[in-house]
């Protein structure tokens, strides 16, 4: 089978072609090498430790547990697991359904959901309202998924082990994620002036895509009412928000990339890799950030998260998109009255 790679550059090439038929992109989901990929974007996330409807976890994944999803996906028994329902408060004081889905079908919603992110839109618009239907990027996303499904082009891994074993051993010649891996990178010594730091590829079929998109990283936030707030917000003023020094310090010791912008100013943003070949990592990190374009997730994303996942399935197994989309939704617009608002 293709590598992933190979398929997402083939799928990208002919985007732009308009009238151009893609054919045969369903077999793509019987290559393994996909979920491998998925499980690599997921795997870290802490509710995933959280059992879906059919009660297991992402600590169960497996290549036997890969190999069986592939099998039912081949003879067409494959079906979305329920999510289980659970229940949380919105700002107004009503319950927002959450659905917990499978993590099976969490794989398959993640090889959308990396082209969706990285082209700069969500299921959400700048005001966190639903944007499914008539969403011109989400429609590419889900077409370019099918076109991947049929070509092979990445190295699927079962866990973060595999995943940095991958890359460190030459296996894979390309990284497709964060900042945040590049500590891993450098530990295979022998591959120093191999590697070098690129921008994400853009959606050649939609003409806002630039070539920047986050990935990941980590925040910091004061709870209400658990005590010492003030001083909670005094010490992230005092550091992360303002301590340049320290920026830069990180930026040493942990390749951290920092969202203050007057940390790109300073010395160790300008100094080179020798890892990477005397790259400026951190100054073209600085640079590519000012380009990424921001996405509102809304107040109910998850939950339109959640009905996309049974929406990507028909439409995998030929139900007209539009048809799903619309149905899609209107259950989303259903799930944002809130429970009990009918």
């Amino acid at each position: 089978m293709r590598s992933p790679e190979n398929v997402l550059n083939s799928l990208a090439d002919h985007s732009g072609q308009s009238g151009y038929t893609y054919q045969r992109l369903y077999r793509n989901l019987y290559n393994p090498k996909f979920f491998y990929v998925a499980y690599q974007n997921i795997y870290a996330k802490a509710g995933n430790m959280t059992k879906g409807s059919d009660e297991r976890t992402i600590d169960a994944m497996s290549l036997k547990r890969i190999d069986k999803l592939i099998g039912q996906l081949k003879d067409e028994s494959y079906q979305p697991a329920p999510a289980r329902r659970h229940y949380i408060p919105k700002k107004n004081g009503k319950m927002r359904p959450l659905g917990i889905p499978s993590f099976d079908d969490k794989l398959v919603q993640e090889v959308i959901r990396m082209m969706l992110q990285s082209a700069g839109s969500w299921y959400t618009d700048e005001n966190g309202r639903q944007n499914i239907v008539g969403n011109g990027v989400l429609r590419e996303a889900i077409l370019t998924y099918k076109k991947m499904v049929d070509a092979g082009i990445a190295v699927h891994i079962a866990d973060w082990n595999q995943f940095v074993g991958a890359f460190n051993s030459g296996e894979v010649a390309s990284v497709p994620t964060g900042c945040w891996v590049s500590p891993s990178l450098q530990k295979a010594a022998d591959q120093a002036g191999k590697w070098a730091v690129a921008e994400i590829p853009s959606m050649k079929g939609v003409k806002a895509s630039v070539n920047a998109s986050s990935l990941g990283g980590g925040g910091w936030y004061v709870l209400k009412d658990a005590g010492h707030e003030e001083e909670a917000k005094n010490f992230l003023k005092e550091t992360f928000a303002s301590n340049v020094e320290l920026m830069d310090r990180l930026v040493e010791e942990i390749h951290l990339v920092s969202t203050l912008k007057a940390a790109s100013k300073t010395q160790n943003y300008r100094e080179g890799v020798a890892f990477f070949g005397g790259q400026k990592i951190f100054e073209d990190f600085a640079e590519w950030v000012e380009e990424v374009p921001t996405v509102n997730y809304g107040e109910d994303t998850y939950e339109i998260e959640t009905r996309m996942e049974e929406a990507f399935q028909k439409i995998m197994d030929g139900v007209d998109m539009d048809v799903v989309l619309e149905g899609t939704f209107a259950a989303a617009e259903t799930a944002d009255k809130g429970v009990g608002e009918q």
